[in-house]
């Protein structure tokens, strides 16, 4: 199965350390047991775009979706056998402590 891992950031969130140690070393652990497909931080939220098409005219604002205290830092696409096994393999995520995770199962179309 796939699953999306959505990396938020938080106003409520705690300071590590070394963060980027933390997230590389995640990231090291994740690959190695062969759960990780693909994973990228993101550029700022203020330099997002956002389209929509409403009685078919486009509407593209600067921007992201929502107007949240958080914004999607970073994203991971894990693939695991349930997702008992996907929130195992995010428990360690050091976002989890910093921000928020949110892990959405992959609903193939067929």
């Amino acid at each position: 199965m796939l699953f999306l891992l959505l990396v938020h950031s938080a106003p409520d969130g705690e300071e590590l350390d070394d963060p980027r140690g933390a997230t590389e070393a995640w990231v090291s652990d994740v690959e190695s047991a062969g759960a990780r497909i693909v994973g990228e931080r993101l550029v700022p939220s203020d330099e997002a775009m956002t389209l929509t098409i409403r009685g078919g005219e486009e509407f593209v604002v600067s921007g992201p979706a929502d107007g949240r205290d958080d914004t999607i830092v970073g994203f991971d696409v894990l693939e695991c056998a349930s997702l008992d096994e996907a929130l195992d393999a995010i428990m360690t995520h050091p976002m989890a402590v910093m921000g928020r995770l949110e892990i959405r199962a992959g609903m193939p179309f067929d």
